[in-house]
């Protein structure tokens, strides 16, 4: 379970039950972690956030996560290099074991958007998802 000397904890709670790895610079401020698995890359920003899944939760390099988010899939989370999940974002919904979300590199979900992951949402590198947007997958 290698936690970087150089990455910063304060007021979180992180729930690992394998394998836990925080890099050298990651921050986290008031974070709630549930997963098996948990790997956070090297300078990534986490405030006042929850993230929830029963599999892998895997945040890459220089990402950012920001204040009253959620994410929420029960098969696993992938957040890519320099993406930025900004306040008040939503990701879950119903979960099945299709539940994923994959976000790749260099991408942004704006200020109080909504995804469900009833299924899985792979979003490409450098996509933009504005503010207030609604994504659903019940059926898709």
């Amino acid at each position: 379970m290698p936690i970087s000397d150089l990455a910063e904890i304060k007021d979180s709670t992180l729930r690992v039950d394998d394998d836990l790895e925080l890099e050298a610079g990651v921050k986290l401020t008031g974070v709630f972690i549930k997963a098996k698995k948990l790997i956070i890359k090297s300078n990534s920003v986490l405030t006042d956030c929850k993230l929830f899944s029963d599999g892998v939760i895997r945040i890459g390099n220089d990402t950012t996560i920001k204040e009253d988010t959620i994410l929420n899939a029960f098969r696993s989370i992938s957040i890519g290099n320099k993406t930025i999940i900004d306040r008040d974002v939503f990701i879950g919904g119903m979960q099945s074991e299709k539940s994923q979300i994959v976000v790749g590199n260099n991408s942004v979900i704006l200020y109080r958007s909504y995804l469900n992951t009833t299924r899985k949402i792979s979003i490409g590198n450098n996509v933009g998802i504005g503010g207030y947007c609604l994504i659903f997958t019940h059926s898709a």
